[in-house]
């Protein structure tokens, strides 16, 4: 038998059946989003965006059943043992270098302004530049310490929901599909911006319904072309990160970073333009995003990846 047609057959069949399942699932479930009425119900937007982001894991889970790769393929799997601490940091400090930075690059084109506020009325505590100064009680400080027992709180608990539903979806993204398009032929890097963009068309129904998950409201079309731009510049980054330690664990912790990143920054900036937003979602991130990742690629490429032996 060709095992070298046998691993391609078997890569091929994995790939399109993964992509298959995970776009038919979700899309399913998010075409409730849809439903006439469904905007007056606050909560069950949310929770059919939440259900449908599991289509990648559920996808992953079939795609190993029904199509059971060559033992031979087994050394592009993440291995079980737990990656080691420095990847962790390494993952979480370039997302938040790149984050950080198109908060600044944000800044200075006047897409967001910085508007910090920690008075539990919503009020700023001094107003810079003038002379009226709020004055600070008893009653105040325990305000300010049982809000920010709150904020801490609520953020722990919303970076765990994040880390479960990311997980989800780099299980299968990442972590089936990424390494069986390399078996496909393709370069690893050209793999992960194949999956990144797969991905981004992938989420294409949130960001045509933005009124209801927060993908730029209002702007369907412009809301795509900026997911689909992020997610593939984010995809490389990733897939660089994926394939240097062939584990999953990093990935996810980077990829949890992003959507905390997303979802919490709002409460510190006031955004004016999405193509110049601040966002991990904006064109401005994509393009500090894809800047890293290129030279990441350049300068370290992950050298234990290539396609199956025969």
């Amino acid at each position: 038998m060709d095992h070298a047609a046998y691993d391609l057959r078997d890569a091929q069949q994995r790939c399109f059946g993964f992509v298959g399942f995970a776009f038919l699932f979700s899309w399913a479930v998010w075409a409730g989003l849809w439903a006439p009425g469904v905007h007056r119900l606050p909560i069950v937007p949310t929770v059919i965006m939440v259900v449908g982001l599991w289509g990648p894991a559920l996808a992953t889970k079939l795609t190993h059943v029904l199509f059971r790769p060559r033992r031979a393929d087994e050394k592009l799997e993440p291995e079980q043992e737990p990656a080691p601490p420095r990847a962790y940091w390494l993952a979480i400090l370039l997302v938040v270098a790149c984050c950080t930075a198109a908060l600044g690059l944000s800044h200075a084109m006047g897409g967001c302004r910085i508007a910090w506020s920690w008075h539990p009325t919503g009020e700023p505590l001094i107003f810079v530049g003038g002379t009226d100064y709020l004055p600070i009680e008893f009653y105040d400080v325990l305000n300010y310490i049982g809000l920010a027992a709150q904020t801490i709180v609520a953020e722990l608990f919303f970076a765990f929901l994040a880390m479960v539903m990311i997980a989800a979806a780099e299980i299968g993204f990442r972590g089936l599909l990424l390494p069986t398009v390399v078996r496909l032929g393709f370069r690893p890097w050209l793999a992960a911006v194949i999956v990144g963009a797969i991905l981004g068309v992938w989420l294409f129904p949130l960001a045509w319904r933005g009124d209801l998950t927060g993908f730029y409201p209002g702007e369907p079309l412009r809301g795509m072309v900026v997911v689909l731009a992020a997610a593939t510049a984010w995809g490389v980054l990733l897939g660089w990160v994926y394939l240097r330690y062939s584990r999953l664990g990093p990935t996810i912790a980077a990829a949890t970073c992003v959507a905390w990143w997303t979802w919490s920054l709002p409460n510190v900036c006031t955004a004016y333009d999405p193509l110049r937003y601040a966002d991990p979602r904006s064109l401005s991130c994509a393009a500090i995003v894809a800047a890293l990742a290129a030279l990441l690629w350049y300068i370290a490429p992950p050298s234990a990846v290539g396609p199956a032996a025969d």
